[in-house]
C-alpha cells in the first residue's frame, strides 16, 4: 500500500504493484516487489465553474496545477497533479478575485476526476464571484509621527475606484517604510476593510503601532573566510551608533548581492532592549575566479584560440584582475585588467587597461599596444560619472618591400 501511495504521488496512477514471496528455508524468505508503472497520468483541463468577470487564463496563470503541455512540459512541472497543492491553488485564486474587488468571492474544493485509461486529469474549481467591490475611502488611526493628509497625500489608492487588495498591501508597505526610514523599524501598519455590503464599496483604515525608536548598536560581520571586513562594511548603508533605516537596510542588501562574491547574504536585526539592535550580517562565499578557453572561426582572424582567467574578488580586496589572450592566424590580442572599486577607501574607482594587439592585413602588419585608464566617482547612490585617458601607440609595417 505504502509502494502504492508513492507512486500515486508522483503521479504513476496505473502502476501495478505485485508482491511475491518466496520461502528459503524454514527460516528465511525473501520478498519481491515486481513493478509496472505503466504510463504518468497528467492534468489535461482545469476548469473554473462560475467564474465570469476574470479571464481563464489570468486565473490560470498563478496556480500550480497546470495543464500538461507537449512542448513546455517538457522542462517544468506543468501537467503534473499534486494534491497537496490543492488548497494552495484555492487560496491563489480567492487572491485572484480579492485583487480585482471581489471581496466575498468564494472558491470551493476542487474535483478531480481521473479517466478510465488513469491518464488525464480533469480538474474543476467551483467558484462564486460575488458583486465587485469600490473604495469609499482610507482612514489613517495610530499614528503620530505623521499626520493623515501626510500619510493620505501619497496614497495610491484613490477613491472610487475598484479595491484591489494588491494595492492595499501595497500601501501597507509603503506606510511600514516611512516609519522604517524614520528608525521605526518595528512598526506595524494593518489594514481594516469594511465594506458596505448594500453599496458594494469599502473604506479600508490602515490601523498603525509605531512602536520604539530603534538604534544600531553593532554590525556583526560573519562567514567571510576569504573577504575582508572592509570590503562588506563599505556597501552598507548603515552604520553603528545611528537610527536604522529599514530602506537603507534593503539597499545594503541588495549591494552585498550585487558584488557576485556571495552564494547567500542575510541581514538580521537582533533585537537587544526595545531601543536597541545589533546587525547580523552573515555571509556565505562563493568561488570569484574564473578560468575559460575555446576557439572559433571568423572571416577576420580565421582560426583563433581564446583564453580568459577573471578573478573578481582578488586576495579578498574587491579588487578584480582579468587577463585575456587571443591566438589567431590573421590577429592577436592581450589585455591585462585591474579595478579597484574603491581608490584610498574612498567613493572612487581605478581602472587600468593595458593591450597589445597584433593584426596582418593583406597589404600590411599593424600593431597597436597601449594602456586606458579610468577614473569614476560616485555622485550618489545612483549617480556616478567618470574619466577616461587613453594612450596608444600604432605601429605599421608595410607587407611589400617594393613599397
Amino acid at each position: 500500500e505504502k509502494l502504492r501511495v508513492l507512486y500515486e504521488e508522483e503521479g504513476y496512477y496505473s502502476a501495478r504493484i505485485i508482491p511475491v514471496i518466496k520461502t528459503l528455508d524454514s527460516e528465511k524468505k525473501t520478498l519481491t516487489f515486481f513493478i509496472q508503472e505503466g504510463p504518468r497520468a497528467r492534468v489535461k483541463t482545469v476548469a473554473f465553474e462560475g467564474a465570469q468577470s476574470i479571464p481563464v487564463k489570468k486565473l490560470k496563470k498563478p496556480l500550480f496545477t497546470r495543464e500538461y503541455s507537449f512542448l513546455f512540459s517538457w522542462f517544468d512541472d506543468s501537467g503534473i497533479y499534486k494534491k497537496d497543492e490543492l488548497a494552495n491553488d484555492i487560496e491563489r485564486i480567492r487572491q485572484a478575485y480579492l485583487d480585482e474587488g471581489y471581496l466575498n468571492a468564494q472558491v470551493g474544493s476542487a474535483t478531480v476526476d481521473l479517466s478510465a485509461d488513469k491518464k488525464w486529469f480533469t480538474i474543476r474549481f467551483p467558484i462564486v464571484e460575488g458583486a465587485q467591490f469600490k473604495l469609499a475611502k482610507t482612514d489613517y488611526k495610530g499614528q503620530t509621527l505623521f499626520t493623515e493628509a501626510e500619510l493620505r497625500s501619497e496614497s495610491k489608492l484613490k477613491e472610487g475606484s475598484v479595491i484591489r487588495m494588491a494595492e492595499v498591501r501595497n500601501e501597507v508597505t509603503r506606510v511600514t517604510d516611512l516609519y522604517g526610514a524614520k528608525g521605526y523599524a518595528f512598526a506595524e501598519v494593518n489594514p481594516d476593510i469594511r465594506p458596505d455590503q448594500d453599496a458594494k464599496t469599502a473604506v479600508v483604515v490602515f490601523d498603525t503601532k509605531e512602536g520604539a525608536l530603534i538604534q544600531v548598536r553593532n554590525i556583526n560581520i560573519t562567514g567571510n573566510e576569504k573577504t575582508r571586513d572592509k570590503v562588506i562594511r563599505r556597501e552598507l548603508r548603515l552604520n553603528e551608533a545611528e537610527l536604522i533605516d529599514t530602506a537603507a537596510l534593503k539597499r545594503s542588501f541588495q549591494r552585498l548581492n550585487n558584488l557576485n562574491y556571495f552564494e547567500t547574504v542575510e541581514i538580521i536585526p537582533k533585537q537587544l532592549d526595545p531601543n536597541t539592535v545589533d546587525l547580523d550580517v552573515k555571509v556565505k562565499e562563493k568561488s570569484t575566479g574564473t578560468f575559460s578557453v575555446g576557439g572559433g572561426f571568423s572571416s577576420l582572424d580565421q582560426l583563433s584560440l581564446v583564453a580568459d582567467i577573471t578573478e573578481g574578488n582578488l586576495f579578498g580586496r574587491g579588487q578584480l584582475l582579468k587577463i585575456r589572450g587571443q591566438l589567431g592566424q590573421r590577429r592577436s590580442l592581450g589585455v591585462l585588467t585591474f579595478r579597484e572599486p574603491y581608490l584610498f577607501d574612498e567613493p572612487l574607482s581605478g581602472q587600468v587597461d593595458l593591450y597589445a594587439r597584433d593584426t596582418f592585413f593583406v597589404s600590411y602588419f599593424e600593431t597597436r599596444v597601449g594602456a586606458d585608464a579610468v577614473l569614476g566617482k560616485f555622485f550618489s547612490e545612483y549617480l556616478s560619472g567618470s574619466l577616461s585617458l587613453l594612450r596608444e601607440r600604432l605601429t605599421i609595417t608595410n607587407q611589400d618591400p617594393s613599397n
